[in-house]
């Protein structure tokens, strides 16, 4: 999936695509931040991520 923003100034691709369950818009927040460049960390010990700038 390729999202180009408002502007049209910059297109960025995604890996993961969005999904719809029951109603809700699920985005793929690690492709999103790392293209925004950000760092995403997951803990599978609290089912947690941490998002930080690189």
């Amino acid at each position: 999936m390729t999202v180009t923003t408002a502007a049209g100034e910059s297109q960025v691709t995604l890996r993961t695509p969005f999904t719809n369950k029951q109603g809700r818009t699920y985005l793929p927040t690690r492709d999103i931040a790392e293209n925004l460049g950000f760092c995403v960390r997951w803990a599978a010990a609290d089912d947690s991520i941490t998002i930080v700038k690189r």
